[in-house]
């Protein structure tokens, strides 16, 4: 294998081949994990929105939006409640109302992210495709038809990007 030394020459580097064996076992990220997330579904449901139409439905912008609220919400819970990463995973999976519902009792309304009627319309709608993945999994050309209550895009957007701005702070300086 060759290389250029910082005076411009060229040398060959020994290679030595290692094996690694891992021992059993799992590495899980902390709570903090949950808003890291949270931050990159938003970055990817951002550059999605942005990419353009093609005039038809798209869910994606949707079910990345869900993932990041729902990532947020479980990150304050987990700073807020001080439950385990795996307790919060069991406890709530990807239900985002009742999610919605325990972060704004564990105080979500005191670092400025309010529970509006608006949020809790998009929430309501939201979580009844993304608790059972229908952003996910749908046939996208009866889309208009199998989405009656569409949860409002623009007001998902906006909670996102709310929630991103308080709790991932909060998140980082717990973690």
């Amino acid at each position: 294998m060759g290389y250029s030394n910082r005076h411009g020459g060229s040398g060959v580097k020994n290679v030595v081949n290692t094996v690694v064996t891992p021992g059993t076992g799992s590495v899980g990220l902390s709570g903090f994990g949950f808003a890291l997330y949270a931050r990159y579904y938003l970055d990817a449901a951002r550059l999605v929105r942005n990419a353009g139409s093609t005039g038809r439905f798209n869910p994606v912008p949707y079910s990345l939006y869900c993932h990041s609220i729902e990532s947020s919400l479980k990150a304050f819970i987990w700073v807020s409640q001080g439950l385990g990463t795996k307790e919060i995973k069991d406890k709530y999976g990807h239900h985002l109302a009742k999610l919605w519902r325990d972060a704004k009792a564990s105080g979500l309304k005191n670092v400025s992210v309010k529970p509006t009627p608006s949020r809790e319309h998009a929430i309501a709608d939201a979580h009844i495709y993304h608790r059972y993945r229908e952003f996910q999994y749908i046939n996208v050309v009866k889309a208009d038809t199998d989405f009656p209550s569409l949860p409002d895009i623009t007001v998902l957007a906006r909670l996102a990007e709310r929630l991103d701005e308080i709790v991932y702070p909060l998140a980082l300086s717990k973690a």
